[in-house]
């Protein structure tokens, strides 16, 4: 089953109805369009496809790609939307159903045995079952679905209940997605599975946080740093100081925001952590240390071993030593966080459903023969106390607006769009914000395009590739090359290094020419829409701009 769907306690209440009936459900993000929602769906494969009616043109548009798919339409939060006039409703199916408590049909089998076997039996057999599948770009590729089985959920949730100190009694405030693992396992599963209250909000909204913290007397939070930063952009408010938090906890609080945020906000505890959705690697910052995501403890490595060794940035193939094993780093060096793979719960890696990509996340002989390791995909620095701080990430893909983007995925549509024009697209740092911003530099062919004309081509490029991408995987600058100038390896991968460290300044890229997306100011929103996005235009990005843009004048 394939859920396409904005709606929030509802979601939850179906994937996991359907998990009663081993149906296994993949959840979508809701803001996906065209190719990039056709290449989610492809993967998932369904047979059923749930859509909320909020969603429906969305999906609309792609229907014909999917005609063996059943399809059926509920209608969230009371809104009809257009469902009426379509077959399949699921409001109208669950209405028309029974609802006293089901009877158990029990196998025979399964009742003859001891209460000791049986026990054992059903908690094996349902622990390793598949609950759903959860979409992430990773660090290389286009999206790829990753197997949340039972187990997996609870013991998720069931850490980050103990790592970040909540309670049953904790009234949980989540503004992010539940269909990403923040908001869907680590926050939702508070209150499956440990009865926490949790208020889901639809859209995040700055100028509501603490209103809504006040409203429903919250005393904990769940953040990304995008969010934090944020608030910070907000006015002071009388309500900023009146609310009841105790902690918040969340990945992505910037060294430069930390200490701020707290003394502005009065919050007493931030537990910043580490993880992803389909890895065995986990860090959690139960220190306050600013900045850091999480300890390399010598005495837990014998329970969970990680550990960061040394990695060439250019090729992404971890180094080793005369003995072929790799190499750990020293205090203070970079390098890529592995994660030791075993049948024991905290270090299983289930996977993605595509064994091809499963097999490039499996790193062998490690530090032994033998052995197994998970590739983060992402490059730490380790202090001297043992310390981990992040750094960014490996490979072809970035984060921007609390998501992750798939350089790849956007090449290919930029490509499409420029005549299938030569292109690359990385992550650049700006100042004062969280993530990377996207850039793609452009190469088009001289002979198609003439110099005069380029502004022009260029200009309008986001009301087209809001057609295909969501509004956060939409390049914020833009690189316009010599054909020859964005270079290829052996094996025809684009080398983005120079790329990255000329990044966007003007005095760095010789005749080529650069370009910002416009009018793209601080909002309190997560993420845009299609329709918030019809005004931006790429314009000329001047030397007088590239200053604007570091000196935290031109915010994005």
């Amino acid at each position: 089953m394939w859920s396409h769907f904005s709606g929030l306690q509802e979601y939850v209440g179906i994937w996991l109805g359907l998990s009663k009936l081993n149906i296994v459900s993949a959840l979508v993000n809701s803001n996906l369009v065209a190719e990039s929602l056709i290449n989610s769906l492809k993967v998932a494969s369904p047979k059923l496809i749930i859509v909320d009616t909020q969603l429906q043109a969305q999906f609309e548009a792609v229907r014909r790609d999917f005609p063996d798919a059943q399809v059926m339409y509920y209608t969230s939060r009371g809104d009809a939307g257009t469902a009426d006039a379509k077959p399949g409703v699921l409001n109208d199916a669950i209405a028309q159903e029974d609802s006293s408590a089901p009877v158990i049909e029990q196998d025979k089998s399964v009742a003859e045995m001891r209460w000791w076997q049986r026990s054992y039996e059903d908690a094996a057999s349902s622990l390793n079952r598949t609950l759903f599948y959860i979409f992430t770009s990773g660090t290389t590729g286009p999206p790829k679905s990753c197997i949340i089985t039972q187990r997996r959920f609870m013991g998720f949730s069931r850490i980050i209940h103990l790592v970040v100190g909540l309670r049953s009694d904790d009234v949980i405030y989540c503004p992010l997605p539940i269909y990403h693992t923040a908001g869907g396992i680590a926050t939702v599963g508070q209150a499956l599975m440990h009865g926490s209250t949790v208020v889901l909000r639809n859209k995040f909204s700055a100028s509501s946080f603490w209103e809504d913290i006040i409203k429903y007397k919250c005393t904990a939070a769940q953040y990304i740093g995008e969010i934090c930063r944020f608030l910070l952009a907000q006015p002071v408010s009388p309500l900023e100081k009146q609310h009841g938090l105790r902690l918040l906890y969340g990945q992505g609080l910037r060294p430069s925001v930390w200490r701020h945020f707290l003394e502005r906000f009065g919050v007493a505890k931030v537990v910043e952590m580490y993880g992803s959705t389909e890895g065995n690697t986990g860090l959690a910052n139960m220190h306050g240390i600013t900045g850091a995501v999480g300890y390399l403890s010598p005495v837990l490595h014998t329970l969970h071993p990680q550990a960061v060794v040394k990695v060439d940035r250019d090729s992404g193939e971890v180094v080793r030593d005369a003995n072929g094993y790799c190499v750990k780093v020293q205090p203070e060096e970079e390098g890529e966080l592995l994660g030791q793979i075993s049948w024991d719960p905290l270090k299983k890696f289930d996977g993605y459903t595509n064994k091809k990509a499963t097999q490039s996340k499996l790193l062998h002989d490690v530090f032994q023969k033998g052995d197994k390791y998970f590739r983060s995909g992402d490059i730490m620095r380790v202090d001297k106390d043992g310390f981990v701080f992040f750094v960014d990430r490996l490979g072809d893909a970035y984060r921007w607006k609390g998501e992750n983007v798939s350089s790849t995925e956007v090449e290919g549509i930029l490509s499409m769009l420029c005549g299938h024009s030569n292109v690359a697209v990385y992550g650049v740092d700006v100042p004062g914000a969280e993530g990377k911003a996207g850039m793609a530099a452009i190469a088009f062919d001289a002979m198609e395009v003439r110099p005069e004309e380029i502004d022009n081509k260029v200009r309008d490029l986001p009301a087209e590739i809001i057609r295909h991408l969501p509004s956060y995987a939409i390049p914020v600058f833009l690189r316009v090359t010599a054909h020859d100038a964005i270079q290829l390896t052996g094996t025809f991968r684009v080398q983005k290094n120079t790329l990255k460290k000329e990044a966007f300044n003007p005095s760095c890229i010789g005749s080529d020419k650069l370009y910002y997306l416009h009018n793209m100011s601080p909002d309190s929103r997560v993420n845009g829409t299609a329709a918030e996005t019809k005004s931006f235009q790429y314009r000329p990005l001047t030397p007088q701009t590239y200053t604007a843009i570091q000196q935290g004048q031109v915010r994005f």
